[in-house]
């Protein structure tokens, strides 16, 4: 494996649920010793949520609300007009159809981009989720929800 170019730009993509919060935050926290290291984390978000969804086009939070492009455009503005390193970070990549897939990795610079997913064991990932569900509001046990989850969709 080779190390990030030195004007590589780290795509993440964190599922929901595999620890990618804590990712960002530390990024985040760590927002000034990267600027020094020449190394850029765009924002001065945790996260990059709502250009990830601007570039997808897909509604984010309770509003459901399609988040202006202009937001994803800038972002990769800002990534490209560095000369180092660049980190991007959302769970919402996660969402995105091949072809957006295809289109967010063309606008930040094909040549330039290494993605890293995130991954959890599914046993400690499926109860994450349903607690979510739970939390968001929802009533179903979790055999049931399981058996959603897992059932043969031919």
């Amino acid at each position: 494996m080779t190390a990030l170019a030195d004007d590589g730009i780290l795509l993440h993509v964190g599922p929901h649920k595999t620890g990618t919060t804590a990712i960002q935050g530390a990024l985040a926290a760590a927002r000034p010793l990267l600027t020094d290291a020449g190394i850029l984390y765009p924002g001065s978000r945790l996260e990059h949520n709502r250009q990830a969804a601007a570039a997808i086009q897909r509604s984010l939070g309770w509003e459901h609300q399609k988040v202006d492009r202009a937001q994803w455009l800038a972002l990769t503005e800002q990534v490209a007009e560095h000369t180092g390193r660049a980190i991007v970070s959302s769970e919402v990549f996660c969402e995105a159809e091949v072809e957006a897939a295809r289109q967010i990795v063309d606008e930040l610079g094909r040549e330039r981009v290494h993605i890293v997913v995130t991954l959890r064991p599914l046993e400690k990932l499926l109860p994450s989720n349903w607690q979510q569900y739970i939390k968001s509001g929802y009533r179903v046990s979790y055999p049931d929800w399981l058996e959603n989850v897992l059932e043969s969709r031919d």
